[in-house]
């Protein structure tokens, strides 16, 4: 078997990449040995559980990079990493300096993979790499700057995931540094949604890159619960920032007049102004805020409580991970059809909603799921549950592409 080494943002630190987390103990068992380099730490140093046969370095940057641009700036200057790959890019980009955004997401890549190409952290990933290593970037950016660089001295697979904020442009004010070089240096681009794969084949029709599709999962949650009393229960969960609209969730539950229960799972920056907007809702609305919570406690809160129906009104996604959690539990979905959104949907068991909608009608649709028959209700669930089993269940989906990695690492 190969040694797989995979870059994260922050895996085993911080609290996001949740869905590494359950793929991880499923390649566990196609590779000798799996290391792990983050970028890094996020909101935790403390690390999470990873498997017996899995290491992991201190992340390449103490500094938050997202939040803390001073330091990232300092941190890429301030090191003896190749400059010429930059270079190249600013030249073939005319009235690049015309474009604020453009250039500031051109200096914050750059800055990254200099730090990463430092020569203390470049001998670091050097010394792990040998003959029969496999590179796993999980993302689309960031860390996977550095894969023309590595693939000028190694002739081994290197693959890497795209989801969302990594893959479609318009995210990041139309340009994403570096693009056309990663692409034509990766063994395989690997997609989690057929949209995103066509996304990228569209943007880039000249770059003869391989692709595959292979599709995010989640454990089976609980076996679902429905309880008769009344009460409407909605659950979202999301982190708590503008792109997930939680403000459109208060406004269209006070255009309903039946008893309602919402329960919002996840923290975030926007927490407290969502709280205070939610004490505005109608007397015939209950609202309970849970802020942050772990991943487990998220399928623990779906074992113990009854849901009727869950949903997203995020702005953008790739596919969301809390809707394929929300139907490995049995529980109907509406969401916005944005990104993969769409192939995660189905209308035996829920509602698609433009980017764009109304909150009259979300509304509406909110109503039918409640005014259906019981025995609807519970066919929603069982159509839920089935289309998560087949399309989404964790050890079918990682085990599949486990066995993928092993196989090009055995080339």
């Amino acid at each position: 078997m190969a040694r797989l080494i995979i870059f994260t943002n922050n895996f085993p630190f911080g609290n996001g990449e949740t869905f590494l987390e359950t793929e991880i103990f499923y390649l566990k068992n196609h590779f000798t040995s799996i290391h792990i380099f983050p970028l890094y730490y996020g909101q935790s140093k403390k690390a999470r559980q990873v498997p017996p046969n899995t290491t992991y370095s201190e992340p390449f940057l103490k500094i938050d990079v997202v939040k803390n641009r001073p330091g990232l700036l300092l941190a890429g200057i301030a090191n003896n990493a190749p400059v010429g790959f930059a270079i190249k890019e600013l030249l073939t980009k005319k009235g690049f300096f015309l474009n604020f955004n453009h250039f500031k997401n051109w200096l914050s890549e750059v800055c990254i993979i200099r730090n990463i190409l430092s020569s203390v952290n470049r001998k670091k990933i050097y010394s792990k790499i040998q003959e029969d290593s496999i590179l796993y970037f999980y993302w689309g950016d960031k860390s996977s700057g550095i894969v023309p660089i590595i693939r000028r001295k190694y002739n081994i697979p290197i693959v890497a995931r795209f989801h969302n904020s990594d893959l479609y442009e318009e995210i990041k004010n139309g340009y994403i540094p570096f693009r056309p070089k990663l692409l034509s240096n990766l063994t395989t681009a690997v997609f989690i949604a057929i949209k995103g794969e066509r996304y990228m084949k569209n943007r880039y029709p000249n770059i003869p890159f391989q692709s595959y599709v292979f599709r995010l999962g989640v454990n089976h949650v609980a076996s679902f619960k429905h309880r008769n009393d009344g009460v409407f229960r909605i659950v979202s969960c999301s982190y708590v920032v503008p792109i997930k609209r939680l403000d459109l969730i208060i406004d269209t539950l006070n255009t309903l007049d039946f008893k309602i229960q919402w329960t919002h799972i996840g923290g975030g920056p926007l927490l407290e102004g969502i709280k205070q907007k939610s004490k505005m809702l109608k007397s015939n609305i209950s609202s309970h805020l849970m802020g942050h919570v772990n991943n487990k406690e998220v399928l623990e809160f779906y074992k113990l409580n009854s849901v009727d129906l869950f949903l997203n009104v995020s702005a953008s996604e790739g596919i969301p991970v809390s809707i394929m959690e929300a139907i490995a539990a049995g529980i109907p979905v509406i969401g916005t059809d944005v990104g993969g959104t769409s192939e995660i949907i189905d209308e035996s068991f829920g509602k698609l909603i433009e980017r764009n909608f109304s909150v009259h009608h979300l509304g509406q649709l909110i109503q039918e799921i409640y005014m259906k028959k019981e025995e609807e209700k519970i066919m929603m669930r069982e159509a839920a549950f089935n289309f998560w089993n087949k399309n989404f269940n964790a050890e079918k989906n990682y085990t599949s592409f486990a066995e993928y990695l092993s196989k090009i690492g055995s080339h």
